[in-house]
């Protein structure tokens, strides 16, 4: 338990650049890995990239995160606009924390005056 309530003052700060279309959220990502298979792919007519397209909540959330606001901020925030819905908490650190392993958010101490960004999960992972 100790672990979410240290989870709920991190702040979450945006990684990397949007795409913003009749109020979804997406995310330009690479489709492959390999250079090989990318030019590979890439001239047998694939695309590079592809977009990640969050879903209605998730584009709201998205919309919360301006680093500033804590993990706890943004909960209150959705509490506030969707008090019918059930296990809130829960699908926002699990939504929060897919985030952070792949690199579009990270998360900081709301303390820290310096910038400096909390190790993410992806980072630990490496």
């Amino acid at each position: 338990m100790e672990e979410v309530l240290n989870f709920l003052e991190l702040v979450p700060v945006r990684a990397k650049e949007h795409i913003e279309k009749d109020w979804q959220v997406g995310f330009e990502v690479p489709r492959f890995e390999s250079r090989f298979w990318r030019w590979f792919f890439v001239h047998l007519g694939a695309t590079e990239n592809y977009i990640v397209r969050l879903d209605r909540m998730g584009s709201e959330i998205w919309g919360y995160i301006d680093g500033e606001r804590s993990v706890r901020d943004v909960l209150a925030l959705l509490e506030l606009h969707h008090p019918e819905e059930e296990g809130l908490k829960d699908r926002l650190l699990q939504y929060l924390r897919r985030l952070d392993f792949h690199g579009f958010i990270r998360l900081k101490e709301a303390e820290e005056e310096t910038g400096e960004e909390k190790e993410s999960a992806r980072d630990k992972e490496e």
